[in-house]
């Protein structure tokens, strides 16, 4: 064997199971595919998965908003509206969550796992579009399904759960949506979770 055939691995860790049995999946580059999958499939099919997305007629992954700043995906009515500054859009930003909390004795999913200065300037820059005009979604892909519920896990980075809070007095929507997993696929489900405070 050469050296590239002891690096490459054959295959990815999806999902491991808990002591109860229960899928939490752990591929971090899951959550883009899943919910740009999701987007590309419904709008294929001329609908929309969640009520929400449903005023938009296109949507682009991976869409700049500053030299500096890359959001995860943007929703408008065209192509041509990508440059339209006067445009209006909707941004959406994806998170990985897979961390369990016990909230009041509710089964919780929380995010971040650890202080995210990046997680925190995506809040600061979405409160700055919806000053603009736009709308800006936040999307916490929740990769477990022993969990009812979601929250910003304050006591490991207080600043974001503060921020969170603020954008959504400003209207940034906020979408806990568990992942569906098992031993064959990986997928978007239509459950949002319900957002409650640490």
């Amino acid at each position: 064997m050469h050296g590239d055939e002891f690096k490459k691995l054959k295959g990815t860790l999806e999902a491991v199971q808990t002591a109860d049995g229960k899928w939490v999946g752990v591929n971090t580059s899951n959550p883009n595919k899943i919910v740009t999958e999701a987007i590309q499939n419904s709008m294929a099919l001329s609908q929309s998965h969640f009520k929400h997305w449903s005023d938009y007629r296109f949507y682009k992954p991976e869409f700049k908003i500053s030299k500096a700043t890359r959001l995860d995906g943007v929703f408008c009515m065209s192509e041509a509206d990508l440059e339209n500054t006067k445009s209006k859009k909707h941004y959406i930003e994806i998170k990985n969550t897979t961390l369990l909390g016990n909230v009041r004795g509710i089964k919780t999913a929380l995010f971040p796992d650890s202080v995210t200065e990046r997680g925190q300037k995506h809040i600061r820059e979405m409160i700055e579009l919806i000053e603009l005009g736009h709308k800006a979604e936040l999307i916490f892909t929740i990769q477990r399904d022993d969990v009812t519920a979601f929250a910003a896990a304050k006591d490991i980075d207080p600043e974001y759960a503060k921020l969170l809070k603020q954008g959504q007095k400003k209207g940034l929507i906020v979408s806990p949506v568990l992942v569906a997993l098992d031993q064959n696929e990986v997928y978007l489900t239509k459950k949002i979770l319900k957002v409650i405070e640490v």
